[in-house]
């Protein structure tokens, strides 16, 4: 089960959270050992994690996943796989929450060195899933160094306005 319906970030939060709840389970039970489908539940996952690393687990899980969908959304727009009209669309949602001064003080280089170590890198080249449009990813992107650490820094910057 795949999400290709319209998206309103302003729909009630709890009907919302069903809907990705249901979509999940729908992933989960359609790839069970993850060896396709199952792979776009790591969007911003890969950024998320190396944020919780670098923080010592200290803030939330779902804050630093949600920190990674920014990132990701980021991404995706710097190598033009998203429409950066989309991408500032799309990054409202993850904007609204609070994200702790934590974050204002991560190294960007060692976010970097905690990617190389997450289970989706290969070669030491970490590996994304990315979002195209609603409903549309890409699944192992790799991406260059320097764009990597530029969308976090975008990402920063647009937590900490």
């Amino acid at each position: 089960m795949i999400f290709t319906g319209s998206f309103s970030p302003d729909k009630n939060i709890e009907s919302l959270i069903g809907a990705c709840a249901k979509i999940k389970a729908g992933v989960v039970e359609s790839d069970e050992l993850e060896g396709g489908l199952r792979k776009i539940l790591n969007l911003g996952h890969t950024f998320g994690h190396s944020v919780e690393s670098e923080l010592n687990f200290r803030i939330p899980h779902g804050l630093s996943v949600a920190f990674g969908l920014i990132c990701s959304l980021n991404l995706s727009a710097k190598l033009g796989l998203m429409d950066k009209d989309r991408c500032e669309e799309l990054i409202k949602l993850p904007l609204r929450f609070s994200f702790p001064k934590k974050l204002s003080i991560v190294s960007i280089d060692n976010l970097l060195k905690h990617m190389r170590s997450d289970k989706k890198t290969v070669n030491s080249n970490p590996r994304f899933v990315l979002v195209k449009d609603i409903g549309t990813i890409a699944l192992d992107v790799e991406a260059p160094p320097e764009i990597i650490k530029s969308s976090i820094i975008s990402s920063l910057e647009r937590i900490n306005k």
